[in-house]
């Protein structure tokens, strides 16, 4: 997703650049603030034929709230 004015829109590229940083039988975790936007983007992936994607459930918000750790 890409930041327009005040809202979001699919990066038009996306499937382009994941490629270029990863193969399709690659291990990939996908996460945002909410999960719907990682969801979005694994759907996309798992269409495209990558096989190991995997969305964080609930984003990092349910993450941090059940206390998972964070590297920073």
């Amino acid at each position: 997703m890409l930041t327009v004015g005040s809202g979001m829109t699919k990066n038009l590229n996306f499937l382009e650049e994941v490629l270029s940083h990863f193969g399709k039988d690659d291990e990939i975790i996908i996460g945002c603030q909410g999960s719907d936007r990682s969801l979005m983007a694994a759907m996309d992936l798992v269409s495209a034929g990558f096989t190991g994607v995997t969305d964080i459930a609930g984003g990092y918000a349910v993450w941090t709230q059940i206390g998972l750790p964070l590297d920073s």
